[in-house]
């Protein structure tokens, strides 16, 4: 998926422009630029030929030095000349002319474009959309128009955008990275480029840079106390990637729940696999059909799903989950169920204005230290066709931090 917007008229259009409209006068400037340019693309003048000062310049062509640094400014930006202060106009080596060309292209249009592209690895999960949002509507007030990649879980394919979105001149990028991004090697090319950008959600080994992400630690915490204060003491974990850094903290989370509520951390009942509905899936029936649990905490919202799956099947009833993000529950589950809901719009709204202060600090030449911007999640409780009494039932939110009923907050 690409969606993009892009408006630009660049020197070599508008030259033919003028050039093929017989009507239109030819600008002096252009005049001067053509007749400077022929004599270098003929060799008259050698790369690396220092060309006469401007007065003389402006001298042997009759015109004002005005409309001459108009020329000369063309040039520069074409490629065919480069400029020392003090020390005069050089004519450019036809290998750095190529550098210099694409150089200078990429700053106009970054000039002119005011593009930010955005990088999700998944638009289907419901974290994402969210996140597009909140950047949108914050870089819109500033001006900014978005460019919007879905990198299915690749890291090639997330290179292949950034390639893409750096070509057409972005200012910016927020990138939602996936757990493979760390095989990216276009991240270091970014740095070289000095094209600012804010990672949301995960961060990546060896990649300093600013990071908006939930607070996944205090997330996985109240998400386990609220398992605990239901009786919970076998407690399956179902997380994706083990090195990746928000599966690590949402592991910290429970482990000190459970260890503050004095409940031992049980090998096999913690599993790392890949961020799926099959493993999820595959791991809760595994576990279902060996030995006895009361609650399962799901780390992320795909393997939710597998979880779903397998009570359904093996016909468990009595049991609590938490989970990250907003599942599809199914309408027939019939189970107390806790969402730790990040607040994706926030995290999105929070990424682009930090990416817009790295913007700033750029023009200004600032070298501002990385900051890491954690948004903590809302828990809500969710029961279904669960009869409960309401008193019961209050004096056991009074316990749970954050923990609201959904439809009566």
């Amino acid at each position: 998926m690409f969606i993009f917007v892009y408006n630009k008229l660049t020197i070599d259009k508008f030259k033919n422009c003028v050039y093929n409209n017989i009507r239109m006068k030819i600008p002096e400037y252009l005049k001067v630029e053509s007749a400077i340019r022929e004599k270098i693309e003929r060799g008259k003048l050698k790369p690396g030929t220092k060309l006469p000062s401007e007065p003389e310049l402006a001298s042997i062509y009759k015109v004002s030095r005005g409309t001459l640094r108009k020329a000369l400014k063309l040039l520069v930006a074409e490629g065919f000349i480069y400029q020392i202060p003090g020390k005069g106009t050089f004519v450019t080596s036809p290998e750095d002319k190529k550098i210099e060309v694409i150089r200078k292209k990429q700053n106009y249009l970054r000039k002119i474009n005011k593009g930010i592209g955005i990088l999700i690895p998944c638009i289907t999960e419901s974290l994402f959309p969210g996140i597009v949002r909140g950047a949108e509507d914050v870089l819109r007030e500033k001006g900014y128009h978005i460019m919007l990649g879905n990198c299915d879980v690749s890291w090639e394919k997330e290179k292949e955008y950034m390639e893409m979105f750096v070509e057409r001149g972005v200012s910016g990028l927020i990138i939602s990275p996936s757990f493979n991004s760390y095989l990216n090697p276009y991240y270091d090319i970014l740095k070289k480029k000095n094209i600012p950008f804010v990672l949301t959600d995960v961060s990546i080994n060896g990649i300093e840079t600013d990071l908006v992400c939930s607070d996944n630690l205090k997330g996985a915490y109240e998400g386990t106390k609220y398992l605990i204060s239901y009786n919970c003491k076998r407690i399956l974990f179902l997380a994706g990637k083990r090195d990746v850094s928000s599966t690590k903290e949402r592991f910290l989370g429970f482990k000190e729940a459970m260890e503050e509520g004095g409940l031992p951390l049980i090998e096999d009942l913690i599993k790392f696999g890949d961020f799926s509905e099959e493993f999820g899936y595959k791991s809760t029936k595994e576990i279902l059909l060996r030995e006895k649990i009361d609650g399962i905490f799901s780390a992320n919202e795909p393997i939710t799903a597998g979880v779903f799956k397998a009570i359904k099947e093996v016909g468990y009833s009595d049991i609590k989950i938490a989970s990250f993000d907003e599942p599809d529950i199914p309408f027939d589950l019939n189970l107390n169920i806790i969402l730790i809901k990040q607040k994706r719009y926030e995290i999105g709204k929070y990424a682009a204005k930090l990416l817009l202060e790295k913007l700033e600090g750029k023009k200004k030449n600032e070298n501002k230290e990385f900051k890491k911007i954690l948004i903590p999640p809302e828990i809500i409780e969710i029961k279904k066709n669960i009869e409960n009494k309401k008193g019961d039932e209050n004096e056991k939110n009074k316990n749970l931090p954050g923990i609201t009923k959904k439809g009566g907050e």
